[in-house]
């Protein structure tokens, strides 16, 4: 299938990633049901020095889903479910939102029910935190409202593939490790594969996650979180041939090719509209050629797989590497696989033409210059910091992204695939940056730095709870600038875009007043979860007697 040139394009492509001494990745090209291509490179474990090979075990984040879901689809074949079975049999505990949550609204995403890392998150638990998924459900049906009504909106969830796994095991009578196991992996072969439902045991040829530090070193990604369903999925690339040849002949349940086809179902809102999400597949198109696809990131780990079924070839990327983008190489290997890179002298790839070598030896004073604040248009200004001579961009209280130059005005930064070019700083013009990802390009006009001071300050502070979440957010004043910290954790600075409005990394705070125009609480609105609400806890007043 591969030519020789070919071969050596994709090895140039992944040759970056060579090391001895860092993480890496198991890379495979299946074409008509065997490797046409594989590379492994880096170390599975960086302590013991053991190097990555095709039968290395991952983590795989999300990729997780399509397992899920098609032991759902088992189920279903079987006759034991429907997609338009109410959910709320399975559970309980559920609050009544007033509206029916369908089995096939947690397939697609479209049940309006809040994502419990998210709500997570927003309690100051990261991937680091220990709990598993009997507290991700209480954190889910404690909030008393959806998001949007079940059936109008498409909205990814990783708490829909939570719950699907729970009713899994509601109605099959085991758990969804020993359902996919006994339905899925065993007929397959698939014997490296499984769901881990127990976050400490011992797994043999297992990849250790890794994090990078600000000292660009290789960390251990720690991860306690034991849910499974939307996650939680270890295999290899070995394994993952046989799941994928199953696409073209089926083996599992009653070997239907009615099984394959409801896992490819596209979904649709109640109005029609139909969207490119089946049962834990994104169905779209690459270069005008269907695809099935998905990938995941979780503790470290990152992986890809993407199929296109017309062409009989899949390409599969498993990484232990957090800052690796295998969503971005699995399409690079299949513009070299298919022939479709763009040509040196198209004007799309002239546009943005950089060298691939990094420049070197830019004046510090230049650098200066481009430090500051840019207007993107929304509630905080866009930061460009310098650090130990290298410029960050830093947004609210978002993770700081080193960005390197290219030349002395274009400045990349891979994880997030962001270009920034720099504009009017060696002319009488004014200074601004043209802000580029694959999905919009933004002009930034540099702007004085934010005005943290809307008002008195004072009238902000002090210890709010939310009930839903069972947490207390403190903000406090430090250094004339107002802050929120829940626990233990990293401070939080919040920007004010006007009065009783704020943002934060979490998301954007709007403070509301009682009567007497004193600071009651706030409504906490992230891009899925709205209106969360905290209120201010007055302190008691002591008696001097």
């Amino acid at each position: 299938m591969l030519s020789d040139t070919q071969s050596t394009a994709i090895q140039q492509l992944i040759h970056s990633f060579e090391s001895n001494n860092s993480p890496g990745m198991a890379l495979g090209i299946i074409h008509k049901g065997a490797f046409v291509f594989q590379q492994c490179v880096g170390l599975a474990n960086l302590e013991d020095r053991i190097p990555i090979t095709s039968h290395t075990v991952f983590e795989v984040g999300a990729m997780a889903k399509q397992f899920t879901a098609a032991c759902l689809a088992l189920l279903i074949e079987q006759g034991k479910v429907d997609l338009e079975d109410n959910i709320a049999p399975f559970f309980p505990q559920m609050p009544n939102y007033g509206h029916t949550i369908q089995l096939q609204h947690l397939v697609y995403h479209t049940s309006g029910l809040p994502d419990y890392l998210e709500l997570a998150h927003l309690k100051g638990l990261g991937n680091d935190a220990h709990y598993d998924s009997d507290f991700a459900l209480k954190l889910v049906f404690s909030q008393p409202h959806l998001a949007f009504l079940p059936g109008e909106e498409e909205r990814y969830c990783n708490t829909n593939y939570l719950l699907i796994g729970q009713i899994i095991q509601s109605i099959s009578g085991l758990g969804l490790r020993q359902f996919a196991a006994h339905h899925i992996f065993d007929p397959l072969k698939m014997h490296q594969t499984f769901f881990q439902d127990n976050a400490h045991e011992v797994i043999p040829n297992r990849a250790i996650g890794y994090s990078v530090s600000e000292t660009q070193h290789s960390e251990v990604f720690p991860a306690g979180i034991n849910v499974i369903g939307d996650g939680g999925l270890r295999t290899s690339l070995d394994d993952l041939l046989q799941w994928d040849q199953n696409f073209y002949q089926n083996k599992l349940g009653q070997q239907t090719e009615s099984f394959n086809r409801l896992l490819l179902r596209p979904g649709s809102l109640n109005d029609g509209t139909r969207f490119d999400y089946g049962f834990g597949l994104i169905l779209s198109d690459y270069c005008g050629m269907p695809t099935q696809r998905h990938g995941g990131v979780f503790a470290g780990f990152c992986a890809e797989m993407i199929r296109f079924p017309n062409a009989q070839l899949s390409i599969i990327c498993l990484s232990n590497q957090a800052n690796m983008t295998p969503w971005t190489l699995v399409e690079q290997v299949a513009a070299i696989v298919f022939d479709l890179e763009p040509k040196a002298n198209s004007p799309r790839n002239n546009a943005w033409a950089v060298d691939l070598q990094p420049a070197t030896d830019l004046p510090e004073e230049l650098l200066e210059q481009y430090v500051g604040y840019y207007d993107l248009g929304a509630a905080s200004p866009l930061e460009v910091i310098k650090k130990e001579g290298a410029l960050l961009l830093r947004y609210g209280a978002e993770e700081e992204l080193l960005i390197v130059p290219k030349t002395s005005q274009v400045f990349v930064e891979p994880s997030y695939n962001i270009t920034i070019k720099f504009f009017n700083f060696d002319s009488k013009g004014a200074p601004f940056l043209l802000f580029k990802t694959p999905e919009q390009e933004i002009i930034a006009a540099k702007v004085l730095p934010p005005n943290q001071t809307i008002g008195d300050l004072n009238h902000y502070q002090g210890n709010y709870y939310c009930a839903s979440l069972k947490v207390v957010y403190c903000l406090f004043i430090e250094d004339n600038l107002l802050y929120l910290s829940i626990d233990f954790a990293p401070a939080i600075p919040l920007y004010f875009s006007e009065a009783d409005f704020a943002e934060t990394g979490l998301g954007i705070i709007h403070f509301f007043r009682d009567n007497q125009n004193q600071v009651n609480g706030f409504w906490l609105n992230t891009e899925h979860i709205h209106h969360l609400e905290f209120k201010k806890l007055h302190q008691p007043q002591h008696s001097h007697e």
